[in-house]
């Protein structure tokens, strides 16, 4: 197929294979996932700025202590939901029986237990990285750009790096997410919190001064846990038979950032993907990033390095495709086109109830 035939059939593909709901989902999905890690960030800087000094309060130290680690504990809340999004969406992108039209679809309404089932295919190594990814067909890559043999083994080896990367940042993201799903739960459900606890320790900087302890009761074993200690609760407590530490250290804002870099880069690269092959009809495409700048520049993230002949041939790789591929400036254009009666209805529950939703159906 080639550029006139994409740009000719672009709208009936997308609107009868990958369907503007699909379309949309991945579009937002992306930017709000971008929104949120920014919030989150700011919660950082909120906190520096209490242990600066820069905030005035009147709280006492221990409840400025427990403040400090409810925003942390907020802060994890936050990122884990954006984990199970990331999660969903490649749930659906690696299921062999799901189409790229069921994006929207899964991603609407998911259960812990599509969550749970990708991650035990994960670690069994039972999903495709490049499905995920997104990554072209080669075969139609090299067929519609004309691409040479050694070309098409280039962009291959270029693909199978990037999967390299993205498999072991999925590794990261997903540990990060069985580890703490302890914490996160009772942060959703029972408040079972115990904040800003302090720690007495001759072992100085080995452990933190201060962490909150989630308490959970549990019918089996948490997905990760790093010690078993039968019978060592006191009389009291012993029916939380969980308990997970959260420390308040410089460790643990470190850990969150590299995790949050990991997801703002590969969920991008994903959506952007997927959106290309839906725009180019399913056919041939090359990976591109939005730059600052406003441009989209063709773009894989790889551990390889070039040789000068290498870079020569990808050079000449991404001429050829980039001259039959088809790419849109992507502005998400929403408009309600309400009647009166049902605007004055909604001005009537916002003002009255702070909030108005609208059915559809």
């Amino acid at each position: 197929m080639n550029l006139q035939e994409k740009r000719e059939k672009a709208l009936d593909f997308v609107t009868n294979e990958f369907t503007w709901a699909s379309y949309a989902s991945l579009q937002l999905f992306s930017f709000n996932v971008q929104n949120m890690i920014h919030l989150i960030e700011l919660a950082g800087i909120v906190i520096k700025k209490i242990e600066n000094g820069e905030i005035r309060h009147t709280m006492s130290d221990d409840q400025l202590l427990r403040m400090k680690h409810l925003i942390l504990l907020d802060s994890l809340a936050k990122l884990m939901m954006i984990i199970e999004g990331v999660l969903a969406l490649c749930s659906v992108l690696s299921d062999p029986s799901a189409r790229k039209r069921d994006v929207a679809h899964r991603m609407m309404w998911y259960a812990q237990g599509q969550i749970d089932a990708f991650i035990e295919r994960f670690k069994r190594n039972r999903v495709s990285i490049w499905k995920i990814a997104g990554f072209p067909d080669l075969a139609k890559l090299q067929e519609n750009c004309r691409l040479t043999n050694n070309e098409r083994r280039l962009i291959w080896e270029l693909f199978q790096d990037s999967c390299g990367i993205i498999k072991k940042a999925l590794k990261e993201i997903v540990d990060f997410y069985q580890n703490n799903r302890v914490i996160y739960g009772k942060f959703k459900h029972g408040l079972t919190l115990v904040l800003g606890f302090k720690v007495e320790s001759q072992s100085g900087d080995d452990i933190p001064s201060t962490v909150s302890l989630a308490l959970d009761h549990r019918s089996r074993e948490p997905p990760s846990i790093c010690v078993r200690a039968v019978g060592q609760l006191p009389f009291k407590y012993k029916w939380f038979n969980t308990i997970s530490i959260l420390p308040y250290w410089k460790a643990t804002f470190e850990k969150y950032s590299g995790i949050m870099s990991d997801i703002r880069k590969m969920v991008t690269h994903i959506a952007n993907n997927h959106l290309l092959w839906a725009e180019n009809c399913g056919e041939d495409y090359f990976p591109l990033e939005r730059q600052t700048d406003g441009k989209w520049v063709p773009t894989i993230y790889a551990t390889k390095s070039l040789t000068h002949e290498q870079q020569i041939i990808y050079e000449s790789v991404i001429e050829k495709i980039t001259a039959n591929m088809y790419h849109v400036d992507r502005l998400f254009d929403f408009e309600l086109n309400l009647k009166d009666k049902s605007l004055k209805m909604i001005s009537e529950y916002l003002q009255r109830d702070q909030v108005a939703t609208i059915f559809f159906g």
